[in-house]
Order: structure tokens, then C-alpha cells, then sequence
């Protein structure tokens, strides 16, 4: 089975527009095929009219799945069929964190001002919509670098801080936004205070009840 996403299907096989502009939307179609040295839309061809969609039948391929974004859900174009599959309650405009991979249509979902919580992953061939929740958030500012050998590969570019013992100098963990904690290090056995905020990161010794005395080891870095 091929797939192609809504992008790639206009330039390559300009066979499906959305009928939301008319005529305008037509001719700025006609614009992009003869960029890709593509033999134009004919009006008279034989098409289709498929809820907001516009469908040149003679250009979709047999062998081939197209998906098409339409805010909540997607348009599913393949063998003469046409169908669409909700998967989100919000409007989601800015869809760049969606890619097909393998079988399967896969979205994450950036509708959250918490960022990235949730995967939907829709299978084109069984037509099944399942979701899953990710282990940890993502940043709402992540994206797609691709997808190889049924992977995907992406970017998070949420901001994380390190916590390292002022002692041995053996990070201890990675922190995102403020943190105030105890730990002790798995290496030297020092309890650690850390103090982390958007202006620094502050490690130090912590020597309360313990009896120690003389110097305590402090870190600080600044991150701005």
C-alpha cells in the first residue's frame, strides 16, 4: 500500500482540492502543478464531490492512500472510496506533528497548553483509530525530522536543566521547569539539595542533622 499526505498528493497527482475557494482556489492550484512541471487540472474531467472536498477521479491512483487534514480528523481517499475519520474535539490548524508511517496515519496531539500528552495512530487498512498517552510530555514546539524503518523520528525541544552532585560532579537528574528537591548521590552518598528556576541552577551540600562541619560544596549556573 502507498501513502501520500495531503501536500505531496496536490503537487504530485493534483487530483483533490478543498472546496472552500472556488474558482481562486483552482487556478492557485493550476499555479503549483506547472511549478512542479506537471501537465495542468482540466475542469472537465470527470470529479466527485465529496463533503469539502473536490476530487478529480481519473487522477487518483488505484495503488495508492491519500490523507487529507481537515482540522479535526482526516479524509481518506483510496480505491474509488472516500471516507473521513475524526480524531480530535478541538480544532487543531498548525497540523505539523502528523506523518504516515508504514500502514498507519499517527498524529500527535498539540491541542494542550501542557504540551504533547497524547499519540492517535489510525490504521489505513483495518480503518482503526487507537490512541496511547505518552510517558513523559513533549514540547508543544517539537517536530518531525522523518521517519525510517518504521520509526519516527523527532525533535523535543522542551528546555531541560542538569542536576550534578557539587561533590563528585556525577549528574543526578534532569529537570524541566522549577525545581526545589533533596536526593542523595548514588556515587558518593551525599545528601544534595537542588534549587532550580527559570535564572539558575543551585546544587549544594546538605549537612542539616548530620553532624558534618567545615566547607560545603555549592554549584551554581546561571541559564540566562
Amino acid at each position: 500500500m502507498k501513502t501520500g499526505n495531503s501536500a505531496y498528493a496536490y503537487a504530485r497527482n493534483h487530483a483533490v482540492f478543498p472546496d472552500n475557494g472556488g474558482t481562486d482556489n483552482y487556478k492557485k492550484i493550476q499555479k503549483q502543478v506547472k511549478k512542479y512541471n506537471i501537465s495542468s487540472l482540466n475542469s472537465s474531467d470527470t470529479k466527485k464531490e465529496y463533503k469539502k472536498l473536490t476530487i478529480f477521479n481519473k487522477n487518483i491512483s488505484n495503488d495508492e492512500v491519500y490523507t487529507i487534514w481537515d482540522y479535526k480528523g482526516i479524509y481518506i481517499l483510496k480505491n474509488n472510496s472516500y471516507s473521513y475519520q475524526k480524531i480530535l474535539n478541538e480544532d487543531l490548524y498548525d497540523n505539523i506533528m502528523s506523518t504516515i508511517v508504514d500502514k498507519y496515519y499517527v498524529l500527535f496531539e498539540n491541542t494542550s497548553v501542557n504540551g504533547i500528552e497524547k499519540v492517535y495512530y489510525y490504521d489505513l487498512e483495518k480503518e482503526k483509530l487507537k490512541e496511547f498517552n505518552l510517558n513523559e510530555v513533549i514540547s508543544k514546539d517539537s517536530y518531525i525530522n522523518g521517519t525510517y524503518k518504521s520509526y519516527i523520528y523527532l525533535t523535543d525541544r522542551k528546555e531541560k536543566r542538569f542536576v550534578s552532585c557539587p561533590v563528585c560532579g556525577r549528574v543526578l537528574m534532569k529537570c524541566q521547569g522549577m525545581c526545589n528537591l533533596e536526593i542523595t548521590c548514588g556515587k558518593c552518598n551525599r545528601d544534595i539539595v537542588a534549587i532550580v528556576d527559570e535564572e539558575r541552577v543551585m546544587v549544594l551540600e546538605n549537612r542539616r542533622g548530620n553532624g558534618q562541619v567545615g566547607q560545603v560544596k555549592v554549584s551554581v549556573q546561571k541559564t540566562k
